[in-house]
């Protein structure tokens, strides 16, 4: 799969915004950004992430491409305006895309998880290594 080349790939990220499908699924994998020693926030819908975005300036924004009651690619096309190249900008969906995402989505964000997360691939795209059995917020 190619994506684009991450602008801070080598530094780790500690402030993360969760823009989630489901409530459930958010709040466990802030959980466990926060675990990883991230500052992790979940925020519901498009509208709701902008905005906190520009108050937080997220390193990471992980956002599903199910968001209710959002265009997910409007969300993405206004996180990239006020954020800028900085921040990583990573799409999640769930498993009925096996393989490549749509086309549009693969071209516009930075990387690519599929539901479930995959722990050692969502690692990689935050540049968060591990050491032993415990994750390290640290440069790659």
């Amino acid at each position: 799969m190619s994506e684009r080349t991450l602008p801070t790939a080598r530094q780790p990220v500690e402030r993360v915004l969760v823009v989630p499908h489901c409530n459930e699924c958010g709040d466990s994998l802030a959980m466990f950004l926060r675990l990883l020693g991230c500052c992790a926030e979940v925020v519901r819908g498009g509208d709701a992430a902008v905005r906190r975005a520009r108050e937080v300036l997220p390193q990471a924004v992980l956002l599903d491409l199910h968001i209710p009651e959002d265009n997910p690619r409007d969300v993405l096309r206004r996180l990239r305006e006020l954020l800028g190249n900085d921040v990583r900008l990573i799409g999640v969906a769930a498993g009925e895309w096996e393989g490549e995402p749509p086309g549009w989505a693969k071209s516009e964000f930075d990387a690519w998880l599929h539901k479930p997360e995959e722990p050692d691939r969502l690692l990689d795209v935050l540049g968060v290594r591990r050491a032993g059995n415990r994750a390290e917020n640290g440069p790659a």
